[in-house]
């Protein structure tokens, strides 16, 4: 795994109820094998072998809120068409 994060709400945004607001883009790289050793006598799935981009951003309208929307690209070593994934989701801290 390999990830980048950058933090680009400006302070001049940061006023009223956005007084603690923050917000981050990031973009990050997988790969993985869940089946990278198996086994004898059970074979390998290449299925199982994958890699993903994952690109998004996260906001945070108070600090122990947080909205993240983020797009992945996968793929897998069989070559199947994998579907790409939009996903959202709501953080909460307390």
């Amino acid at each position: 795994y390999v990830e980048g994060a950058y933090h680009f709400w400006p302070e001049d945004w940061k006023t009223g109820k956005l007084e603690k607001s923050d917000a981050v883009v990031f973009v990050r790289y997988e790969e993985y094998d869940t089946q990278y050793e198996m086994p004898a006598g059970v074979a390998k799935n290449d299925t199982k072998a994958r890699d993903e981009i994952t690109f998004g951003i996260n906001f945070y309208p108070v600090p122990n809120l947080g909205l993240k929307a983020d797009y992945q690209m996968r793929n897998d070593a069989a070559r199947d068409d994998l579907d790409d994934l939009l996903n959202l989701g709501i953080g909460f801290t307390f």
